[in-house]
């Protein structure tokens, strides 16, 4: 292989692997939680667990356990959703 062919190889690698960072990191940040505004309300059931009721952008609501606390541990009912239930 001659030296300018792999120069051009070089080049090719780092712009396919520079494209292919760019394009996963293009996927990270922060998302908006509707302006700010507090979307959950939550009780604390005590020994660490809370029932946060949350409510959607789309207004319906979805109850969740907080088993960690921050929302790390987070279960929700997407089964029984607000408007979810054929009843």
């Amino acid at each position: 292989m001659t030296t300018k062919l792999k120069h051009k190889l070089q080049t090719l690698t780092l712009a396919l692997a520079t494209i292919s960072i760019i394009t996963a990191l293009a996927g990270c940040g922060q998302a908006d939680a509707g302006g700010g505004r507090d979307m959950a309300e939550c009780t604390d059931l005590g020994h660490g667990f809370s029932e946060c009721v949350i409510t959607l952008r789309d207004t319906r609501r979805v109850v969740c356990i907080d088993a960690a606390g921050g929302g790390i541990g987070l279960s929700c009912d997407w089964t029984h959703v607000d408007g979810g239930d054929d009843l």
